[in-house]
């Protein structure tokens, strides 16, 4: 192994300076440089890796201090490298001196193999010397006890050079028994080894872990073991892994297992994600007739949809491409997910399957059989329709030649438990799959070279992070991105729609909150997401979540608390005497008490001086909505304008209230001959806010008030700003232990 760093490689230095939310400063060693060197990554993405794997590591617990805890949510995208990140984070973590590092994996055999194989080749776990570097255990029983003390006593051992001292990887399957396994070795090793550093690393850690019976004030049996592992060690911190980090973030901040600091993870140059295909790329989308959709088993008949036949066909004839272009080089796959039942992959395995021997028995016909050239003609539209998206594809009459042997060698692969074992997809044997499976395929699973996806299946219970971890046509994909196509029902194509602005608003929030170093307790639970879409699972949660849409106006609450009062108040008055008001309408008719005044200021001014200094003694869920969607539409489109309208020229108006609780009755003044009522004083096409002073009386036309000068704000929204939202409760109710 060498011992100097890559001459090709730009390095990361680490000043003295800690940026918000850094405990201690990681330095990059041997273990790292080795890392990147085997990977030979490019120096752009190799800087921006580095930098998110140190900043996870220096906001978990210092390993130069004795005992210490914290939880840490890493978000990355779905298929985007997130294992490549924490392969990172663990090199960087034995460079500083964690001795232990155990990583959760998979819920299935084949999710952990797949998992362990990646973090077990990136490590060259078996080269030259791997044992002076990482003592591996895999699901390790307490039969490991002895060499599990053994690794861990060299680290004190003063005889025993530094170059000797492994660092301890345990690799644990998530699943309760493997950890009650490891938690047993954990119990059994000496009290004086359990001060070690420890970093767990979670991957999907919203998946299986969290306390599905927090409802029933009960913990479930793998939550319990996590909790356990976790009081194994005075000294660990926990980071979950996720591209979907709604359960994480949703249930009670006091939840043992509610992350205290968030990192969000930048993809590669090459990588596609929601933005490439269902923002940018909608040209890569087809929607699957309603016709071609059925209930989960009741697909039937020895016919099938046309669609399905369209898809298979774009698919062969991007495998004969291959064939031409790539000499069968690497891999072409087509997934089909019809439905979470086996009865329903089984159909669709035996429909392709016909497809493919008919069409290549007509194939193998002579040129002049009018057979095959029907055939050849179905296959055109298929043709025709990768020729929008891919300008180097050969000639159609030197594809069609490959076309035979596509159906020949495309090999169908079902995957499930139906025959008692799922089976894995030889990927370095042949060049072109067809994988077809349901809740398999759902998440962690990489579908290499995967071009053509054919989804029918609905949206199901409708819960965001569920949907969005079906989208294995996700990944580096831009090389080859327009030969991409996905076929989906066409509520399912729209949901995975309305979940990419969800997850794009809630990673930017998450990155701002970031950069603040506060702790995540302190980030407020609230973020897009369309009112027809569940974040997550509810038995996962304590408190239920609010939702809700952002209307045409938004009126803010009148609270009569001193405090509250004055501040608002103070903030109105503050920011009409910096305003130049003019009158909204010279028509002589008009009553004094509506005759308004407006300014056309900009979004930002009015955002930052007026609506961000207004004071709330409880929760306003419906003007929280409509402040979160002008902020994200100031975040993109900064130069916006909005009307300010000062009622009736800033004279108190009255209206009937609620003593007790400082309800208005009716804010709004009516329409009249004249007058075309507060509903439509507002800007055509851009934010309005109306200014309303108030003289507020409990009882029908009296001159006897209990509040004056009472500030409230209306906001109208034009459609195109408004937004669906959720907001999470943040209980400070003790769950988890």
């Amino acid at each position: 192994m060498s011992n100097m760093k890559p001459q090709n490689q730009e390095i990361i230095e680490i000043g003295a300076v800690r940026p918000n939310g850094w405990q201690w400063n990681p330095q990059q060693g041997q273990e790292t440089w080795d890392l990147f060197q085997r990977l030979s990554l490019l120096s752009e993405s190799a800087q921006t890796v580095l930098r998110e794997a140190a900043d996870v590591l220096a906001r978990s617990v210092d390993p130069h201090i004795d005992h210490g805890e914290a939880t840490g949510l890493v978000l990355g995208y779905v298929q985007s490298g997130k294992t490549l990140s924490f392969t990172t984070v663990a090199t960087l973590a034995r460079d500083n001196g964690y001795r232990v590092v155990v990583v959760i994996a998979g819920t299935s055999v084949l999710l952990f193999d797949q998992s362990c194989e990646r973090l077990e080749d990136d490590l060259a776990l078996g080269g030259p010397n791997f044992r002076n570097r990482w003592a591996v255990f895999k699901n390790p029983t307490r039969s490991h006890l002895q060499r599990l003390e053994a690794a861990l006593r060299r680290w004190t051992d003063p005889i025993v050079p530094a170059q000797q001292r492994a660092t301890v990887l345990i690799e644990v399957m998530k699943h309760h028994t493997h950890l009650q396994h490891l938690n047993d070795l954990l119990e059994a090793i000496s009290p004086e080894l359990r001060g070690a550093p420890v970093l767990i690393i979670d991957d999907e850690a919203d998946q299986a872990g969290l306390n599905t019976r927090v409802r029933a004030g009960d913990q479930s049996i793998t939550y319990q073991r996590l909790l356990d592992l976790r009081q194994a060690f005075a000294h660990h911190t926990h980071l979950q892994y996720t591209a979907t980090p709604q359960a994480p973030l949703l249930i009670s901040v006091i939840d043992q297992l509610s992350p205290n600091f968030a990192c969000v993870l930048t993809p590669g140059a090459d990588y596609a994600g929601g933005q490439a295909f269902f923002t940018n790329g909608r040209e890569l989308l087809r929607s699957i007739p309603d016709t071609d959709v059925s209930p989960p088993g009741q697909y039937q008949g020895p016919v099938p949809p046309n669609s399905l036949l369209f898809a298979l066909r774009l698919f062969l004839i991007e495998i004969a491409v291959g064939f031409i272009t790539d000499n069968g080089e690497g891999n072409r796959s087509m997934l089909v997910h019809p439905s979470r039942l086996q009865t329903d992959h089984a159909l669709f395995t035996q429909w392709i399957q016909r497809a493919l021997g008919s069409w290549r028995q007509v194939l193998q016909a002579s040129e002049q059989d009018p057979d095959r050239i029907e055939l050849l003609q179905e296959f055109v539209p298929a043709y025709n329709d990768l020729t929008q998206t891919v300008t180097d594809l050969p000639p159609w009459n030197e594809v069609m030649q490959h076309l035979e042997r596509a159906c020949r060698e495309a090999i169908i692969v079902e995957v499930n438990a139906r025959t008692q074992n799922t089976p894995e997809i030889n990927y370095d044997q042949e060049y072109a799959h067809i994988v077809v499976g349901g809740q398999a395929l759902d998440r962690g699973v990489t579908i290499q070279g995967l071009t053509v996806t054919y989804m029918p299946r609905d949206p199901g219970e409708g819960n965001a992070d569920a949907i969005q971890q079906r989208a294995r046509f996700f990944g580096y994909k831009y090389p080859y991105l327009g030969y991409c196509r996905l076929f989906l029902a066409q509520g399912t194509l729209n949901a995975f729609t309305s979940y990419v602005e969800h997850e794009e608003h809630m990673r930017r929030l998450l990155r701002e909150f970031q950069a603040t170093g506060r702790p995540l307790s302190e980030w407020r639970r609230m973020f897009f997401l369309d009112r027809g879409l569940r974040p997550t699972r509810s038995n996962v949660l304590a408190l239920d979540y609010v939702q809700g849409a952002v209307r045409d106006w938004t009126v803010t609450k009148s609270p009569l608390l001193p405090e509250v009062l004055v501040n608002n108040r103070n903030a109105v008055d503050q920011f009409v005497s910096q305003v130049s008001f003019v009158g909204a309408s010279d028509d002589p008719r008009i009553a004094p008490e509506e005759r308004n005044q407006v300014a056309t200021l900009t979004l930002q001014q009015v955002y930052q001086e007026l609506l961000t200094q207004w004071r709330m003694p409880v929760l306003d869920p419906p003007l929280m909505g409509a402040l979160l969607s002008l902020e994200d539409w100031l975040h993109r489109n900064p130069d916006s304008r909005c009307e300010v309208y000062l009622m009736s020229g800033g004279r108190a108006r009255v209206r009937n209230a609620n003593q007790d609780t400082g309800k208005i009755q009716q804010l709004f003044q009516g329409r009249s001959s004249t007058y075309p009522g507060d509903r439509q004083i507002r800007a055509r096409d851009s934010a309005t806010v109306q200014i309303h002073r108030l003289n507020l009386t409990n009882a029908p036309n009296s001159q006897v008030y209990f509040a004056q000068e009472v500030p409230i704000l209306a906001i109208w929204i034009p459609h195109m700003i408004r937004h669906a939202w959720i907001l999470g409760h943040m209980s400070t109710n003790r769950q988890g232990g």
